[in-house]
């Protein structure tokens, strides 16, 4: 699952709004319940002995509609606080954030804090530290959700699809730089390279593209032939797996089989939401050739498919 960079926090906060949010409801149920109990009670004892009512319990019995009202407000904000807790879980232990229960949690966050508003302005408790709690979780857990929301828009828009990009054979040095800026860049989390030329030079250019933009990847993986693996590029893949692996990103390579190799003519580059058809990455920068997209998930079942087959460098025979 790609990374949502800045978002790392976020399932905690939806945790511990939720449970704020929990706390609260339950607090604020349990004092209604209480005082609709003392307002049937006072209302039993002045109705049975005809007594002249204190202020006290004027006032109370004044309140008696909207406790009951506020009371059962309280049985949606506990359902709603649990949405809130459980979504928070689902990221802290999915590591991962789904649009849709953003959106949820953003609406439950605001309309616990719509209910907390209601209750307060209804009734007249003493003291405001329950409510200073149920507005804590509420704010906590909207902001956890809007955040969400609005990174994975961000990270959305890094995503699309780019216009085809054409290379011009003539200006290799500012291909490389278009090809970072306008594709590379555009890439998040796991990437995927089905090239059946890679080689030595292909893994430098590799690099030259990944450069300014290595923040934004998980791993890499990469499918080659094995015949294009030997000599300069053992020497050199060590050295550029160990570095990735410094900077926080996986790097695999797997030779696949003769067969599949022959078979395989497309050139590929996938990540979580976009793929394209690429130019040899020991080229890319000189075949006057178009970077252009194609079907995401047909490429990405292909590249599995193949990877499943397909021989890691470290175990191959040579």
């Amino acid at each position: 699952m790609a990374r949502i960079e800045g978002l790392q926090a976020v399932p905690l906060l939806a945790l511990f709004g939720g449970i704020l949010s929990i706390m609260s409801a339950c607090h604020l149920m349990e004092k209604l319940a209480f005082s609709l109990g003392d307002y049937y009670g006072a209302f039993g004892v002045v109705s049975a002995y005809n007594v002249t009512p204190s202020n006290a319990v004027v006032s109370l019995i004044s309140q008696s509609q909207a406790i009951i009202v506020a009371l059962y407000a309280t049985y949606i904000m506990l359902p709603l606080a649990i949405v809130v807790f459980t979504i928070g879980a689902l990221w802290l232990f999915s590591k991962s954030h789904v649009k849709l229960t953003a959106m949820a949690l953003s609406l439950s966050a605001l309309i616990l804090l719509m209910i907390t508003a209601f209750i307060e302005y209804s009734i007249n408790f003493n003291g405001y530290a329950i409510f200073i709690l149920s507005y804590a979780g509420g704010a906590i857990a909207l902001g956890a959700g809007a955040y969400t929301f609005m990174g994975m828009d961000r990270k959305a828009s890094g995503i699309r699809s780019v216009r085809a990009i054409s290379i011009d054979p003539q200006t290799p040095y500012t291909n490389i730089m278009i090809l970072s800026k306008r594709l590379f860049s555009k890439l998040n989390g796991d990437i995927k390279i089905l090239d059946m030329h890679f080689d030595a030079t292909g893994l430098e250019n590799l690099s030259r593209l990944i450069g300014g933009n290595i923040d934004r990847y998980k791993s890499i993986s990469v499918l080659a032939r094995k015949d294009r693996l030997g000599g300069d590029f053992l020497r050199q893949y060590g050295d550029f797996k160990n570095e990735l692996g410094n900077k926080g990103v996986v790097f695999e390579l797997k030779a696949l089989s003769d067969e599949d190799a022959i078979s395989q003519h497309e050139r590929m580059l996938i990540n979580s939401n976009t793929a394209y058809k690429i130019p040899p990455l020991n080229i890319i920068n000189k075949k006057s050739e178009h970077v252009v997209s194609i079907n995401h998930r047909e490429a990405d079942e292909r590249f599995n498919e193949l990877w499943l087959k397909s021989t890691k460098l470290e175990n191959l025979r040579w």
